[in-house]
Parts: C-alpha cells; structure tokens; sequence
C-alpha cells in the first residue's frame, strides 16, 4: 500500500488550462432588436375562390348513392339466388318422387332434407302408381292374366299419356 501511494505522490499534477474571459458586451434592448428597418412582413396567403374550391361534400353524397344503389341490387340479387335454389331443391325432391306438375306446386320448404320428405308424403298421398319404364302395362297387376284378356282390354290399361 505504501508503494501505490508513493506513486500517486511521485506522479506531477495536471494543469488544466486557463480560459481567457471575454469582457461581457452589452445585451441589445428589443427596441433596438425590432427596428422598423428590420421587421419583414409575413407573407400574404391567396384566398382561393369559392368556385376552385372542389365540393366534397357532394361527392361524398354521391358516392352514398352508389353504394346505397348497389346495397339494394346485391340483396335483390340474393333474394333470386335464394328462390332459384328453392326452385332446384324442389325440382329434384319432386322429381325423385315422380310427383306430377300439378303435385309440385304443393311442395314447400326450404332445405333439401325437408322437401324430400313432404315429397315423399305426397307421393304416398297421392297413391299414384311409379312410371315403370315408358309407359304400358304393369307387370305388377295379377288381378287377370294378360293372356286371358282380350285386345280392348289391353288397350284401355295402356295409360293414355304414353305418347
């Protein structure tokens, strides 16, 4: 310990530099700052004209117009795919059935589960016999042989809308 402090004794001190000082000047008072000589005027600003100033406000409310319009036909638009889904969805319960044209419009519903089913009660409402085929005699009817009757008879079970 006795050596570091020998050290720090042994060691010349640092002078620091002298700062010379300036003899202070007088402060200017702001009267002789703001000197009329040396006041600029800010400078003038245009005023636009009323006519150049663009109307934003009846773009705004034309652009409301648009979009209110274009509201109205995107419903109107969703309101007819929704009906002509309806309309497909019945066509297809009504068809898998094999309801008549007179039967279909009695159909209602809006999923494709619940058409079916009403297609499936009025079918076995209606007890109309299924369309085998294209049309003629069922092969299902025992009641006579069909070698038993006679050409008349054939010709009356033919149904009547077969051409």
């Amino acid at each position: 310990m006795a050596e570091t402090d020998d050290k720090k004794t042994s060691e010349t001190p640092v002078e620091t530099p002298k700062v010379e000082e300036k003899p202070k000047e007088k402060a200017p008072t702001p009267a002789e700052v703001f000197t009329p000589e040396k006041v600029v005027e800010a400078p003038k600003v245009e005023e636009t004209p009323k006519a150049e100033t663009p109307n934003y406000a009846a773009e705004i409310a034309a652009m409301q117009a648009q979009v209110a319009a274009l509201t109205e036909a995107n419903k109107a638009a969703a309101k007819e795919k929704a009906e002509m889904e309806r309309q497909l969805m019945t066509a297809a319960a009504a068809d898998k059935y094999r309801l008549s044209d007179e039967a279909r419009e009695f159909l209602s519903g809006n999923t494709a589960e619940d058409l079916e089913q009403r297609a499936k009660k009025l079918a076995s409402l209606s007890q109309a016999a299924p369309v085998i085929g294209k049309g003629g005699l069922d092969p299902n009817d025992t009641t006579r042989s069909l070698a038993d009757l006679s050409p008349a008879e054939l010709a009356a079970r033919i149904p009547k809308n077969y051409f």
